[in-house]
């Protein structure tokens, strides 16, 4: 009888002895050959580790998951989205209503190439640890409202396709997140130290 192969649940150390071109970016996702990183980070990876001439096919392995809590709402998830390749609806709902507009309790689809980066960032830099994600899809009601009291939201905010997320790793240093963030070359990048997070999308590569 076949078993079923474990989610990815492994700490940093192991996983760097596993995949060490994780380093290189790359992430395929499920979704759209678009998510694809477009070409290798230029500089070094936290903690020093170089980053490889060439990247792999896929650096994530086929059966993976993903950990969140939403604070917003005292929602958490431990779901493993992907299962030998193919994508677990079941889970996908799940981290879609998590990452919802807490705001109107709208939910969309998230962009798989989003969810693969979170995993990423939590299972290098995070060892495992839960990622705390304060907004991820905002309806443009949400958003328009974000804007009128003053807030740092772009009036076309990836928020609104589901293609971004502003998020923290209790026990890391932001400023690690940040760079981690960067170094995969997958899509925006912002840092706000003084709101304690960071943002991440997956439109085009730019820092802020």
């Amino acid at each position: 009888m076949e078993t079923e192969a474990a989610p990815i649940r492994i700490g940093r150390r192991a996983l760097l002895a596993r995949s060490p071109a994780i380093v290189a970016g790359g992430l395929i996702a499920a979704s759209s050959a678009s998510h694809a990183l477009a070409s290798p980070p230029t500089g070094p990876f936290p903690a020093g580790v170089p980053v490889p001439a060439t990247r792999p096919a896929s650096l994530l392995p086929p059966t993976r998951g993903v950990a969140l809590v939403q604070p917003n709402t005292d929602e958490r998830l431990d779901a493993t989205y992907m299962r030998d390749g193919r994508a677990d609806d079941g889970a996908l709902a799940e981290i879609n209503h998590l990452m919802r507009d807490w705001h109107t309790g709208d939910v969309i689809e998230i962009d798989q190439g989003l969810i693969d980066l979170l995993c990423t960032l939590q299972h290098y830099v995070g060892d495992g640890r839960p990622i705390e994600v304060f907004s991820a899809y905002r309806t443009k009601k949400t958003n328009d409202w974000l804007r009128r009291h003053g807030r740092a939201t772009a009036k076309h905010s990836l928020h609104i396709e589901g293609m971004a997320v502003d998020m923290h790793i209790p026990g890391v240093r932001l400023r690690t997140v940040r760079d981690a963030a960067r170094a995969l070359n997958a899509g925006g990048v912002g840092y706000y130290p003084r709101s304690g997070f960071v943002h991440i999308d997956t439109g085009p590569v730019r820092y802020w």
